[in-house]
């Protein structure tokens, strides 16, 4: 079964359909979860690092310098405000949210979140 399925204009048939497909992520766990999906989109074996990169970096081993090769863009990536393109606007923006936010908790009424004030 699939969980995600492949967005129009996906580039993931382009992935070639012979040998093992190897996912990784950061931690690994992200990889583990699409290990799943990838076994019901491809008929061949999908297998994933446990302990992604991080446990790949800690025996020693190095990452591949070659460029990222993905199958499609990356638009689930979330960058935390000063690192976004609109600098200054995107941290004043996130600020404005932060400062909101018990406000917003409140008008909400679905989150049991109790204030307590300095």
């Amino acid at each position: 079964m699939v969980c995600n399925p492949l967005p129009p204009g996906s580039r993931a048939g382009e992935v070639p359909r012979s040998g093992t497909l190897v996912l990784t992520s950061e931690n690994g766990l992200l990889a583990g979860l699409a290990c799943r999906d990838a076994d019901g989109l491809w008929d061949l074996p999908a297998r994933y690092l446990f302990g992604g990169n991080a446990a790949w970096q800690a025996e020693g081993r190095q990452l591949g310098s070659e460029p990222v090769l993905m199958a499609d863009e990356a638009t689930d990536l979330w960058l935390k405000p000063y690192e976004q393109p609109s600098g200054k606007g995107a941290m004043r923006d996130y600020l404005e949210w932060e400062v909101d936010l018990l406000a917003r908790i409140a008008r909400d009424g679905s989150a049991r979140f109790h204030h307590i004030p300095a």
